[in-house]
């Protein structure tokens, strides 16, 4: 992977994507069908062990294997070939498709949070992004501190008084503001704060890149660790940017190995 995204520039991994993937097979049609399939046929018993095998072995590589198709949930062609393109246009390691830009915020963070666990969020933000974070993590045990993220001196004092943080929040440019966060110092401040810290009880940086797209802004080559994208087909927005036309409405979270499972 890394090979291939070195050996072109930005532009042309972002039109072309991956130049081959195990998710089809490129002997007919020039651009992959769309898959609507829910359930794949399984010609025996065999088979689908050894497809459930696949998809519960962490060492199967599905980017150079192709794989046994068993049911939509676990993955299908379509939505296989279009995490591996916006994996790649982000640079990052892994990519989990969404059905929306909530859907994506919310289980990025639920797997980074649990009760107890704080939360720091730039206070301006999404207003959906808001709610849940002011009505419902807070449900969940959760506590949320909204503060301002340019502030750079105020993110150290919280990160130095407040152990419990787990996650560093915030959108670049923020929504409506068009407010800018250094995002490799926050991934610099966070970083350094987790020196020392037990590998489960780290923290993470988490930030929603919809109004840049990865053309622009790729926050995980600055250190960040998971960033979201959003369309109307990233949190980007495939619906702004990537696909414009409002015809879809989606999301993908780009992330490092570490936050794989």
């Amino acid at each position: 992977m890394s090979k291939e995204r070195d050996a072109y520039r930005k532009e042309t991994r972002l039109i072309q994507g991956k130049l081959h993937s195990p998710h089809w097979n490129y002997q007919d049609p020039i651009v992959p069908p769309i898959s609507a399939s829910v359930a794949y046929r399984l010609e025996s018993a065999e088979r689908g062990a050894e497809g459930f095998l696949e998809f519960a072995n962490p060492e199967f590589n599905r980017e150079l294997q192709p794989p046994i198709y068993i049911y939509d949930r676990l993955d299908e062609p379509s939505r296989g070939m279009l995490e591996e393109n916006l994996e790649l246009a982000e640079g990052g390691e892994v990519c989990v498709t969404f059905a929306s830009g909530m859907a994506a915020i919310a289980a990025g963070l639920g797997v980074l949070l649990k009760s107890g666990d704080t939360l720091v969020s730039h206070h301006t933000i999404y207003g959906c992004t808001y709610s849940l974070f002011t009505n419902w993590l807070p449900r969940l045990g959760v506590r949320v501190l909204l503060e301002d993220l340019t502030d750079l001196d105020r993110l150290q004092a919280l990160l130095d008084s407040e152990p419990g943080v787990m996650a560093v929040y915030g959108e670049t440019p923020c929504n409506p503001s068009l407010d800018l966060l250094d995002l490799a110092q926050i991934a610099r401040l966070v970083r350094d704060h987790n020196i020392g810290r037990p590998p489960r009880r780290r923290a993470f940086t988490v930030i929603d890149n919809t109004f840049a797209t990865p053309f622009c802004q790729r926050p995980l080559e600055h250190g960040i660790d998971l960033k979201r994208v959003t369309w109307q087909l990233e949190n980007e927005g495939i619906q702004k940017f990537i696909e414009p036309y409002d015809k879809l409405i989606g999301n993908i979270e780009a992330k490092r190995k570490a936050l794989a499972g």
